[in-house]
């Protein structure tokens, strides 16, 4: 999850997702929502439906990649129940995961990965 700043009420979050199209099978029980920007269609995991704070925004990773830089907004740290969702559906765990998901957040918040005209596929 990507916070924003808002300084006239609730912190509004920004729920990065992956696109369908970009990741066939998602964790059991996710469900299909669309990006806010692009309108693609996206997987939100159950543990993101039930943990990300309302007011909240969903955008794919795709769309995410420039609000990060240039508005230099940092993830959020993930759930435990988005690291366990995770670590079932991988198979990583301890470090391996930890390693896995420090690849996610810095392709996200990289400007080489921002570059005008590139949409750079995910690590791994």
């Amino acid at each position: 999850m990507v916070a924003t700043k808002d300084e006239t009420g609730p912190e509004p979050v920004h729920v990065v997702t992956m696109r369908c199209a970009d990741l066939s099978t998602p964790v059991a029980g996710a469900i299909v929502s669309r990006c806010h920007t692009c309108e693609e269609p996206v997987w939100l995991s159950p543990s993101t439906v039930r943990e990300a704070p309302n007011p909240r925004t969903v955008i794919c990773l795709p769309c995410a990649r420039p609000l990060t830089v240039k508005d230099k907004i940092k993830p959020d740290p993930l759930t435990e129940g988005q690291r366990l969702e995770i670590a079932r559906e991988t198979g990583l765990h301890g470090d391996a995961l930890d390693r896995a998901i420090d690849s996610v957040v810095k392709h996200l918040t990289s400007p080489a990965a921002n570059a005008p005209g590139r949409n750079a596929p995910l690590p791994g």
